[in-house]
């Protein structure tokens, strides 16, 4: 429930049910000009959960970003493209992201353009470009293989 925040505020997800479980960010101020932070925690929803997860150290390494545009039929839901690569198994993706979704000028009417953004990074040690790049080079094929996904360029 966003009832107590504004837009500059982020929901807290269970990532098996995708549930809301908690909100931080921005409160909604109408008595004074000042700007207030808070954060609310479902707690009875969150002790629901079944899953314990297990916490990993955050590593002393640096990230290494990447940003995919590609385009494919409209009919394609995002959750077949995420599905498929979590499927992958890539080492070192810590997470990915959609950051923006086109359609329009420049694409057939039955097309969209996605950007996805990939975040690398090891434990151990900074990775190598071209770690990296293989790590994307396989995520492309895959999506061009099975949901004939092309780069745009």
């Amino acid at each position: 429930d966003n009832t107590f925040f504004n837009e500059n505020s982020l929901m807290i997800k269970n990532n098996n049910s995708k549930e809301i479980i908690g909100s931080f960010g921005e409160i909604k101020n109408k008595f004074s000009s000042e700007q207030l932070y808070g954060f609310s925690l479902l707690v009875d929803k969150l002790l629901q959960t079944n899953q314990r997860n297990k916490l990993n150290p955050v590593s002393k390494f640096p990230f290494s970003e990447r940003d995919l545009n590609i385009v494919l039929d409209k009919k394609i839901d995002y959750s077949a493209i995420e599905s498929l690569i979590s499927k992958l198994k890539i080492s070192y993706l810590r997470r990915f992201e959609l950051i923006d979704i086109f359609s329009g000028k420049d694409l057939q009417e039955d097309q969209k353009s996605l950007t996805i953004r990939f975040s690398f990074q090891s434990q151990s040690r900074s990775l190598k470009d071209e770690e990296v790049n293989q790590s994307m080079d396989k995520i492309l094929r895959n999506l061009s293989s099975k949901l004939s996904a092309k780069l745009r360029k």
